[in-house]
């Protein structure tokens, strides 16, 4: 289990990150899209994971925000092992630029579970894109 924080919500990281530690849980944090993804730079050996927003919180079904991939590229030259997470907008034809981009981690709810079409097609549509 990986706890996370979101970089925007607290100036008080680094005690976040020595609590979660100090419990022997691995920790995580992320950023929304309009984060420059530098601000992660100085937590790349005290994090166990970035996470990067694709749509801003709140409600299901936002488009993906393109500016992701260059920030996915840039965090996994930055480090070539952290597991980069994508929350967010994650559909067909994205989870492809997504997983070439350097995540390793795909959320997707809306485009598995809000089609219409059976949970079980969603997936393999999905899974086939991100492995394409």
């Amino acid at each position: 289990h990986i706890l996370g924080t979101h970089y925007e919500a607290t100036n008080k990281h680094e005690d976040i990150f020595n609590t979660c530690h100090n419990a022997q849980k691995e920790v995580g944090i992320g950023i929304v899209p309009d984060t420059p993804w530098e601000v992660l730079k100085p937590f790349v050996a005290k994090v166990d994971l970035f996470q990067t927003l694709a749509v801003e919180p709140g409600p299901a079904g936002q488009a993906f925000d393109s500016r992701i991939l260059e920030k996915l590229k840039n965090l996994r030259a930055l480090d070539a092992q952290i597991p980069l997470e994508v929350d967010g907008g994650v559909k067909s034809g994205i989870a492809r630029e997504c997983i070439h981009a350097g995540a390793t981690i795909l959320v997707a709810a809306h485009s598995l579970f809000d089609r219409g079409i059976p949970f079980a097609e969603a997936f393999r549509e999905l899974h086939h894109d991100a492995h394409s």
